[in-house]
């Protein structure tokens, strides 16, 4: 990411070249796309440019819907359970993905399998 909009709607035109080659090479392929999560107040601090993420993001959607690319965005789950940050501000512990983001993967793409199916 990046605090320039020209340099993020670059990356935005690059991730969407990317999505594009794969629907070419494999036309039956489904694709998920999964947003970027947030990071903590005090990590944007550090790294202003990470305050971008939302915009980043809505650019992503739109390009998926475009495109008929399934798009799921997990950041509700960093909201409702801050302590899955590591301190660094960035990075989750373990229990984030093998709980909720799994979970989440389960209900909205129905990606994995539950141990008592």
């Amino acid at each position: 990411l990046s605090t320039s909009a020209t340099a993020r709607a670059e990356l935005v035109a690059r991730y969407k070249g990317l999505l594009e080659e794969i629907k070419t090479a494999l036309p039956n392929a489904r694709i998920i796309v999964a947003a970027v999560f947030p990071v903590t107040d005090e990590f944007i601090v550090e790294q202003p440019r990470m305050k971008y993420i939302n915009d980043f993001n809505v650019e992503l959607y739109k390009v998926c819907v475009t495109m008929g690319i399934e798009f799921i965005d997990g950041g509700h789950i960093v909201y409702e359970h801050p302590s899955v940050f590591n301190p660094d501000g960035l990075h989750f512990y373990e229990k984030f993905y093998s709980q909720y983001w799994f979970e989440e993967l389960i209900k909205e793409v129905g990606v994995g399998v539950k141990a008592s199916e």
